[in-house]
């Protein structure tokens, strides 16, 4: 009896220890796991920074300019210095004591390619823009270097000046494929020249096959401008601030891009971001919100993130709704920016 009463008291003992064990297993599914999982979810912080895109081009300098040439020759004497703004009339220079005077309102110049009516604003859509030679024996792709024309005596027919427009001028970049999503046409740009970088804006984007002809406008005078044609340059396309993120980070959920920042109880919502430009491994982001301009005209403001938000360093694969209503996958870690 004495044994049977032992044997109970055994087995009830057991029934609690296994009791106790499996609501403490319940508990670490609960309350434990979710918050060991999270901690090694890779986070990253969004703080505020500067992103200057940039790409190194050859780029054609093209004016509207036109030439003058002796109609005699002999001695010459000039009266206007190279670079010079003259209005229309003003005298230039004498030749034997035989005035030539200004055409039109410009700045004169005395450098010279023989290029000046094959590379206009009217015919950049038809140019070719070919690279710079490899080494000195690449003939196929030297043109001629502008030369100083200003000289003590002329010959009938040649070159004596030109007049440059200073008030617009363009630079024709030979663009390599892989840097072109780097532009967008009416987009801000600078570039930078020896002398100074210039502001100005992205007037054309043309397919020329084995590259990409982007065409920039400036209306700001460039002290060199008339003496320059084909040089290498480096054009800034975007300098902005904003918050930075890894592309990878990006994400899109019914067709709008986003992030998952992480709220106060640890979970990850999708919050919608607008990307200000990227530089193909981060993008920099607009902070707190930023206006939409919907179908009917109205615009919206959406609540976006903000400094110091947490956020998924690289969220998980979802389908996304293309614009044509069909899902499809989104590859892992592709950034899917708005501009």
């Amino acid at each position: 009896m004495e044994e049977e009463k032992k044997t109970r008291h055994q087995r009830r003992n057991i029934f609690i220890v296994l009791y106790a064990v499996v609501i403490a297993a319940l508990v670490a599914v609960i309350y434990v796991l979710p918050s060991v999982s999270d901690a090694f979810t890779p986070t990253v912080i969004l703080e505020y920074g500067k992103m200057q895109v940039t790409d190194d081009v050859v780029c054609y300098i093209v004016r509207n300019e036109q030439v003058i040439t002796a109609d005699r020759s002999g001695t010459a004497t000039y009266y206007v210095e190279e670079g010079t703004k003259s209005r229309r009339g003003a005298r230039i220079m004498d030749i034997d004591g035989s005035g030539y005077t200004c055409p039109a309102t410009g700045v004169i110049s005395y450098y010279y390619d023989g290029l000046e009516a094959q590379y206009t604003p009217e015919t950049m859509e038809t140019m070719e823009l070919l690279p710079l030679p490899e080494d000195e024996e690449d003939e196929e792709n030297v043109i001629p270097e502008p030369e100083n024309i200003y000289r003590s005596s002329v010959a009938a027919g040649e070159p004596i000046y030109k007049v440059v427009d200073n008030t617009v001028w363009y630079a024709a970049c030979r663009v390599e494929s892989a840097s072109i999503v780097k532009y967008q046409k009416g987009s801000k740009v600078s570039i930078v020249l020896p002398l100074d970088t210039v502001q100005g804006t992205v007037e054309q984007i043309l397919d020329k096959g084995d590259y990409w002809m982007v065409v920039l406008k400036f209306n700001r005078y460039y002290e060199d401008m008339p003496k320059l044609r084909r040089l290498e340059a480096t054009v800034i396309t975007s300098d902005n601030s904003g918050l930075i993120v890894p592309n990878e980070s990006l994400t899109q959920e019914e067709g709008v891009t986003g992030v998952y920042v992480k709220d106060i109880s640890g979970d990850y919502n999708f919050t919608r971001v607008k990307v200000i430009t990227t530089d193909g491994e981060y993008s920099l982001l607009e902070s707190s919100s930023f206006t939409e301009k919907q179908e009917d005209g109205t615009t919206i403001k959406v609540s976006t993130v903000d400094i110091y938000d947490e956020i998924q360093r690289k969220p998980p694969s979802k389908p996304r709704t293309d614009p044509t209503g069909d899902e499809e996958a989104d590859p892992e870690g592709e950034a899917q920016g708005e501009s």
